[in-house]
């Protein structure tokens, strides 16, 4: 082999890492360069802000509806590109709460920069509402008792006080509303569509969910709180809402105008004073019962116009008078009768 033509050794490794190493440093500078010459105040960029609690912290946070704010930065275009794309969902901002008062005041600008947006490394040059008003409190478990005359509206009667289980439940409510709790209590209702498919008088086990009552619900403003337990067993048992009652000697009473009383007679016929025949009646539970006791009295109406009295009908059907939820099941029963001229006094003899 000729010496003359040995071969030459190639570069060695460290010799490519420090040419790569210089290459990048280049391209490197000369990215910073075109993005500094790119660096510009950004038309105004719109973000939905959301406050929230920090993890593991319940808090009732007020206005708990987003919030729209207005963001003008000075940035690259690769920089503005990326603040576009933090648009299509809310920017979180996270608060806490201050146990000697409720009420802050949020500095946006602060807030923002502490956000995904600052590390972009952005300049925020206005931000528009500067500053927010909250209302953020600590919230903690609060044993409230399940009233149990909310079960059932008032007008369904029940064969037997309400049972509940349990009678109770836990809800995550702020301090501020705990302290003003006073005798407030729990619901368990039974919804009226549920209860219009009840067999009367059976005991019936529901399954029925535990809620606010609405003078609670409308101090949290909008904060629906976690309820433990969430449902409640409620065993009811409906009254027949309908009861009938056969009544037996139904008084009659005449009622006739009261000048034509001195002008006419009516004589039942027999000297008859009540209805021979019962008297069927239906009607709500509570209002049978007060008849069926006495307390709401039933009779049998014979009403006499003078056009009647002076023709000397003779017969004529009753009216039954019931309270106007209550209906005559039976026939409409009929009173025979007659009618007389009342005979007019004899005058004195006169003198000759």
């Amino acid at each position: 082999m000729d010496p003359s033509h040995t071969e030459q050794p190639g570069p060695s490794l460290l010799e490519k890492v420090q040419t790569y190493t210089i290459v990048t440093i280049i391209a490197v500078l000369i990215w910073l360069y075109s993005e500094s010459e790119n660096v510009k105040q950004r038309e105004p960029l719109q973000y939905s802000v959301r406050f929230v609690a920090p993890p593991g912290q319940q808090l009732l946070i007020d206005p708990v509806l987003k919030r729209q704010v207005s963001v003008t930065v000075r940035c690259a275009t690769s920089q503005f590109a990326g603040l576009q794309r933090m648009q299509v969902r809310p920017i979180e901002v996270l608060v806490t709460a201050d146990p000697d008062s409720p009420e802050q005041t949020v500095v946006l600008r602060d807030k923002f920069l502490d956000s995904p947006i600052g590390d972009l490394g952005v300049s925020i040059v206005e931000i528009h509402p500067r500053t927010l008003d909250l209302r953020v409190e600590r919230i903690e478990d609060t044993v409230i008792p399940i009233a149990m005359d909310s079960v059932v509206p008032d007008e369904i009667q029940l064969a037997a006080a309400p049972v509940v289980n349990p009678t109770e439940a836990v809800v995550q409510l702020p301090v501020s509303v705990v302290s003003g709790l006073g005798s407030l209590k729990l619901e368990a209702r039974v919804g009226p569509e549920t209860l219009s498919r009840l067999e009367e008088n059976v005991p019936h086990e529901l399954t029925v969910p535990i809620t606010l009552p609405d003078i609670l619900r409308n101090r949290l403003r909008g904060y629906a709180p976690t309820i433990v337990p969430t449902n409640a067993a409620v065993t009811i048992t409906v009254r027949k809402q309908t009861d009938t009652l056969s009544l037996t000697g139904v008084p009659i009473l005449l009622t006739v105008p009261w000048e034509e009383m001195k002008r006419f007679t009516v004589e039942l016929a027999g000297g008859q004073r009540v209805l021979n025949d019962n008297v069927r009646l239906s009607g709500p539970s509570d209002v049978i019962d007060k008849i069926r006791k006495g307390e709401i009295k039933v009779w049998a109406d014979l009403r006499l116009t003078v056009d009647e009295l002076e023709s000397k009908v003779t017969s004529k059907p009753l009216l039954i008078s019931v309270p106007a939820s209550v209906r005559v099941d039976s026939a409409i029963p009929r009173a025979n009768f007659t009618i007389t001229p009342a005979q007019s006094p004899t005058p004195p003899p006169t003198l000759q």
